[in-house]
């Protein structure tokens, strides 16, 4: 997750207009995304790997980033 994502987001906006929750619940769902790619990593170094964990890991990922995917429509969308 890089800022650059969140400042040209943030830069569509003004103090009066900004959907501040919107905009936070888009930047923790992009943190748990790459909070489950991570865990992935770690996970996949296991010598029975792939496995359950990564599987699980992957499927938390894909979560997350369908999520931060709905939050930014609805943040586009107003």
């Amino acid at each position: 997750m890089k800022q650059t994502a969140f400042s040209k987001a943030d830069a569509y906006f003004t103090a009066d207009n900004e959907p501040t929750d919107l905009i936070e619940q888009w930047r923790s769902d992009n943190g748990d995304a790459n909070a489950a790619i991570t865990q992935y990593s770690v996970d996949g170094l296991s010598p029975d790997a792939p496995n359950a964990k990564t599987q699980q890991d992957a499927k938390d990922a894909l979560t997350a980033l369908t999520k931060a995917d709905k939050d930014a429509e609805k943040i586009a969308n107003g």
